[in-house]
This record gives structure tokens, C-alpha cells and sequence, in this order.
């Protein structure tokens, strides 16, 4: 986003750009990118580095040989990154709960946020990968508690 009119788009030098990801932080958010592949060696949405809360700690997890197509473990890797992101919900739509952050003051868990997940399922040729996350995305969606969404 540029934080511009978009009718005077173009018009002005001086104008500036905000991302996204800084008008979340700045609104009080807690925000997540996060993608299930490697990141290490991309030059797609992966190589785009926001200042996020949450995310960083995939970027080297998903940076192997796989056995099976995207797997992990035993489980694909959008398995992993839907999960990783429930326990990114969960952790701030606990209402009602309050966290000791110092011995002089309590913050509660209930927090905005703001997630943005890249599946690398949809970049092969075959398109086979991509009927996995159906079902995968479908349960996800249909999870999403909605007392803390817009």
C-alpha cells in the first residue's frame, strides 16, 4: 500500500510508501508470513522479507530433499505451515486469559493479527500437488475462530 489518494497516484514526488506489514505493526497488530518451502534459494513471495512477528522461524525448515513430494516427516508441508499458523491463533484469541509479562504488569493474550501464508504446492508442472491442499485449506478456513477477524 502507498498510503496515496490513488487520484493523485504518479502526481506527487515527495509521497511516501507504507507496506502493509508496518501499518499492522504500527495498528497494534501481530503479524505472520509465513510459506512451506525452502527460502534460502527464492526468488518469488519468499524472497519478500517483512518486518513480521512471526515466520522467521520456518524460513530453514522446509530446506531439504524430499523423499515423498513436499513431506516432512511423514506429513506434507502444508500440514506443517496450517498448524504452525493455528498455534499463531491461538496464541492471541485467548479471551479473557491475561499473561504475566512483568511483575508489574499484565497484558492480555487478545491481540489483532494479521497472517499471510505462501503454498509452494501450486509452482510444480504436474498440478497434482496443489488437489492436496483441498481438503487441507478447506478445515483451516472453516477453523479460523471468527470473534477475532474483520
Amino acid at each position: 500500500l502507498s498510503g496515496r489518494d490513488i487520484r493523485t497516484s504518479g502526481k506527487s514526488k515527495n509521497a511516501t510508501r507504507i507496506w502493509l506489514w508496518d501499518r499492522l505493526n504500527d495498528a497494534g497488530y501481530v503479524t505472520m508470513k509465513a510459506e512451506d518451502g525452502c527460502i534460502s534459494n527464492s526468488n518469488m513471495v519468499q524472497s519478500i522479507r517483512p518486518n513480521t512477528h512471526h515466520g522467521k522461524q520456518l524460513h530453514e525448515m522446509f530446506c531439504f530433499s524430499y523423499d515423498r513430494p513436499n513431506c516432512l516427516g511423514g506429513k506434507l508441508t502444508a500440514e506443517h505451515l496450517v498448524d504452525y499458523t493455528r498455534q499463531f491463533m491461538d496464541t492471541y484469541n485467548r479471551s479473557g486469559e491475561e499473561v504475566e509479562e512483568t511483575s508489574t504488569s499484565v497484558v492480555p493474550t487478545t491481540r489483532p493479527w494479521a497472517a499471510f501464508l505462501s503454498f509452494i504446492d501450486s509452482h510444480e508442472d504436474s498440478s497434482t500437488l496443489i488437489s492436496y491442499l483441498d481438503g487441507i485449506l478447506l478445515n483451516f478456513l472453516q477453523d479460523i475462530p471468527m470473534e477475532n477477524t474483520m
